[in-house]
């Protein structure tokens, strides 16, 4: 695991000031914001990003949920200032409709093969609504199981959609929120994930191109002293990160679902 953290050990930078207030925008914005206010922000992101064209994304850090931010995700399930953020964000090669039909997939292990263990998604609103069109939203409880760094885990998280699509610039436009609802199980004790935190943003810039933002705060020990405050685990998240938008291309390339 040494070899792994080393392996991937490329710095992780804060993202830009403003580019970090975005973020947050964002997480609060998902309950708290309008459609117009939701547009706006996509608007500054956009512009923010400036993306090289010799680059697929950009990645870094992102400063921690405050107290304030932890009432977004129930109250949360710890010190939020022991949750460290990264960030994604890049041009995402597939139809926005896919996108849309891909994330709310109930069986995400069918899609994304080898990501989980296991996996069980329960909705509480109807998939069929949300995407026909009469429903701007649509949340899920799912549990699932994964392996990161050689260590197998269980968790349990609510995540939700909300969709903008009222024609304008940027539009449609998809906001996801999820957040653990407790902390992962794992068979060892050393180990823990005691928070995760995740929200993306996806957007159509008037190019027709369809753009991703994906951050993360999650407060994690993967025992023998590999934590989430290390920048090399913090990249290894990262990595994970593009190798997801990765999938979700060949998704898109393959007519998924």
């Amino acid at each position: 695991m040494l070899i792994l953290v080393l392996m991937a050990c490329k710095s992780v930078d804060p993202a830009p000031p403003a580019l970090d207030d975005l973020v947050h925008d964002f997480w609060v914005g998902f309950d708290d914001a309008t459609d117009e206010e939701l547009l706006d922000s996509v608007a500054l992101l956009h512009d923010q990003l400036k993306l090289d064209p010799e680059d697929k994304h950009v990645d870094g850090s992102v400063s921690s949920l405050s107290d304030e931010e932890m009432d977004y995700a129930g109250g949360g399930t710890g010190n939020p200032n022991r949750a460290n953020g990264v960030y994604i964000a890049g041009n995402l090669d597939c139809p926005f409709g896919q996108i849309d039909e891909i994330l709310s997939y109930k069986e995400q292990d069918e899609l994304y093969v080898g990501v989980y263990d296991s996996y069980e998604r329960n909705y509480v609103n109807s998939r069929e609504d949300y995407l026909a069109g009469d429903s701007s939203t649509l949340e899920w409880d799912v549990t699932y199981g994964a392996t990161v760094i050689g260590v197998s885990y269980e968790a349990d998280m609510r995540v939700a959609l909300r969709r903008v699509d009222d024609g304008s610039k940027h539009a449609p436009l998809i906001v996801a929120h999820s957040y653990a609802t407790s902390p992962a199980r794992f068979d060892n004790d050393n180990k823990s994930i005691d928070q995760d935190y995740q929200m993306e943003v996806y957007w159509t810039p008037p190019n027709g191109e369809v753009f991703h933002l994906y951050a993360i705060w999650r407060e994690a020990d993967f025992g023998i002293g590999l934590t989430s405050d290390d920048e090399g685990v913090q990249r290894i998240l990262i990595n994970g990160m593009v190798d997801w938008d990765e999938g979700t291309e060949q998704l898109c390339e393959m007519g998924l679902p």
